[in-house]
């Protein structure tokens, strides 16, 4: 307990000076091999404050999925590369739990956020044919709350229906804006199982079009842009999927009662329809950062992402900053060197 006491306040210091332009970051720096939430019951939220992650409140909830790996994953220039450790999704025969971390506040009315990070999906001995998302942005704060809008998903195929091989391009990719949203995929770039990627999910949240539910369907206007492996140094000017759907539920909208409900509220991992089968295929996933621009959340191409990525970094508070030590050298907490 006392372990997790000191690494819960080493937490809050390091997320107060290293992420003062991001909304949340995470790279998962809790012992190897725990569960993400411990203790975990059925259709309770199971709240870790640890961690800061809670599970959607359903049957699935008290069923573990989740994990710290032992190990973060890396990609050279990005901010989050080698630090900390990864989750580890373990799918099973039945859905699991979801988990949730809220941000501060909720975001709404013409605003964008950028959601970056490292990727890396397992071979299992079956296939996930079916499309299922594994990430969205929750848009109320509640574990019993089951409303998500940008979803990003993995359809897992490594053989056609005639067995052909799909070897090194098993995997693809698709964002769908809300479950009566039809997905949009990326036909030409393919991924492949044990390679890391890192991905950056863009979402514009855009005004109210109406001032009821009905005035505003079919007059929707979020937009959503999902970059796979980018150059750096900054936006592309194109991205591998964009979407933009006018019959799609916006994250901030009328409801049917008049009122409007809704904000880009916090990140969502989800392990399953409750009572489904998986459908999601094992992955990790590391160095979350989430903020208002590119240059936020990928950070500094300059210092800490010009180090030998593989070496692990240790972090020291000194004189009320943060430091990061790797390789024998430092760095500010957004990637400068220091000496």
């Amino acid at each position: 307990m006392k372990k997790h006491f000191l690494l819960a306040v080493a937490l809050v210091v390091t997320g107060a000076l290293s992420a003062e332009d991001l909304i949340l970051e995470e790279c998962f720096e809790y012992e190897a091999g725990i569960p993400l939430i411990e203790d975990t019951i059925s259709k309770s939220d199971n709240f870790n404050p640890i961690t800061g992650w809670s599970s959607v409140a359903n049957s699935g909830s008290g069923m573990t999925r989740f994990y710290i790996h032992d190990g973060a994953l890396t990609y050279d220039g990005y901010a989050a590369s080698g630090i900390g450790n990864a989750l580890e999704f373990r799918p099973d025969k039945t859905a699991g739990q979801s988990v949730f971390k809220n941000f501060e506040y909720g975001i709404k009315n013409d605003s964008t956020i950028y959601i970056a990070f490292m990727i890396q999906f397992l071979k299992d001995t079956q296939d996930y044919e079916s499309p299922d998302y594994f990430m969205g942005i929750k848009i109320e704060p509640a574990a019993t709350s089951t409303n998500y809008t940008g979803r990003v998903i993995a359809m897992v195929q490594s053989q056609g229906d005639q067995g052909e091989s799909y070897a090194g391009e098993e995997i693809s990719m698709l964002i769908q804006k809300a479950s009566n949203s039809a997905p949009i995929s990326d036909q030409v770039n393919y991924l492949t199982f044990g390679q890391t990627y890192l991905m950056v999910f863009k979402y514009h949240i855009g005004v109210l079009n109406g001032k009821t539910a009905a005035e505003e369907a079919g007059h929707y206007d979020d937009e959503m842009w999902l970059y796979i492996n980018p150059t750096l140094d900054q936006e592309p000017a194109q991205a591998n999927i964009y979407q933009l759907d006018p019959n799609g539920r916006d994250g901030f909208r009328m409801s049917e009662s008049g009122k409007a409900i809704g904000s880009l509220r916090g990140i969502y991992l989800r392990g399953g329809e409750p009572g489904k089968a998986n459908r999601i295929n094992p992955y990790l996933l590391g160095g979350l950062r989430i903020g208002f621009s590119w240059e936020d959340v990928i950070g500094s191409t300059q210092g800490l992402n010009e180090v030998e990525n593989a070496i692990s970094a240790k972090k020291e508070i000194r004189e009320g900053q943060l430091i990061i030590l790797r390789n024998g050298k430092e760095y500010s907490a957004q990637g400068a060197q220091i000496k």
